[in-house]
């Protein structure tokens, strides 16, 4: 595929050194995607593992179930960056740490139900192992902590922003749902929808992160920006994996987004500044109501031939380079780096 053409080997120096330390035999998750932090990550993940207690039994053991997958841990990572590159990271900044992961495992859950998800990180969801009823409600329990761990930090301001976050992130969650199988969706429909479903709760941590670190208004707003940025070109670069990602790698069926009548960013290029013969050929595809993988190949190849793969790489491209513009004037130090590699490892992850 062209997609993998256009996104490979474009990154900044400085960043593939960084990407390019990690170690063999790893799934690009958190140790290997952030050295820097590489201790500071390992509490959090132990401070996520203790979070959960509950006098029902099967709420850790799905909670588990979830932090067990692994994953990236962008969100932590962000949050505790951002404090470091602010001058301060100490207790408070686990504390956002972990209100912020834990709001996005529990997204996650919920996620799947709302998706009939049956694979997340190559293993069963949640809802397939213990039932729709149990995930949601487990998922909302574990929502359900993030706000009394922030408000360890003394700041209501904080518990405030994750209020107003978890609102956008539904909002975004809602129209998407909404606007499942419709063709009016335009490309600012689709910005707005990813900006407040995905980049909110990214921008979020580093706000926090900057906030708990010690930032500056202005340090804060620069952050807050680039975690926005970054969450754009990471849903972006997500919603291509879903079209040309390998289903063993991204360890879930790949072509669920067309399979739920959702258009992203290729689609919408094609069906509203592409070539009448492309649109043409697409329409009767995306309309037809159980899709076969045979479809989802010619799909692909499709939005390859009309350049509406790359278009959407070069976008997300566009949007990490700028997000790393925004921290030009913090200190060049260990965590600074750390920002600008994970924005340019966002539009080359495949998985």
């Amino acid at each position: 595929m062209a997609i993998v053409d256009v996104r490979a080997g474009n990154s900044p120096p400085r960043a593939q050194a960084v990407i390019g330390a990690r170690p063999q035999g790893t799934n690009g998750d958190a140790e290997a995607l952030f050295p820097q932090i590489h201790a500071d990550l390992r509490q959090v993940e132990t401070r996520l593992r203790q979070a959960v207690h509950a006098n029902v039994p099967v709420v850790p053991e799905v909670f588990l179930h979830t932090v067990h997958a692994g994953g990236k841990r962008v969100r932590p990572a962000l949050a505790l960056l951002a404090a470091q590159l602010c001058g301060r990271c100490d207790e408070a900044a686990f504390d956002v740490a972990v209100a912020v992961e834990l709001i996005h495992l529990a997204s996650l859950i919920h996620d799947d139900v709302v998706d009939d998800s049956v694979r997340r990180r190559a293993r069963l969801t949640a809802n397939r192992v213990w039932g729709n009823k149990t995930a949601v409600l487990v998922a909302d329990f574990v929502h359900s902590l993030a706000y009394p761990i922030l408000s360890r930090c003394g700041d209501v301001a904080l518990v405030r922003r994750l209020s107003e976050t978890v609102v956008q992130m539904v909002e975004g969650e809602l129209a998407q749902m909404f606007n499942e199988g419709s063709l009016e969706v335009t490309e600012p429909h689709y910005f707005q929808m990813i900006g407040d479903k995905t980049a909110s709760l990214m921008a979020l941590a580093c706000e926090l992160g900057a906030m708990v670190g010690g930032g500056s208004s202005a340090q804060i707003a620069a952050l807050r920006d680039y975690g926005f940025k970054v969450g754009l070109a990471f849903q972006i670069a997500d919603d291509l994996l879903d079209l040309t990602g390998d289903e063993e790698r991204i360890g879930k069926p790949v072509g669920n987004d067309l399979r739920c009548g959702r258009l992203t960013l290729p689609l919408l290029h094609v069906l509203h500044n592409g070539n009448a013969a492309a649109k043409e050929e697409l329409l009767p595809l995306i309309c037809r109501g159980d899709l076969e993988v045979a479809d989802i190949q010619r799909i692909r190849a499709l939005l390859d031939r009309a350049g509406a793969l790359q278009h959407a790489a070069e976008y997300a491209r566009g949007l990490s380079s700028a997000a790393a513009e925004l921290l030009a004037d913090f200190p060049d130090n260990e965590a600074r780096q750390a920002l600008e590699a994970l924005a340019a490892y966002i539009v080359l992850r495949t998985t």
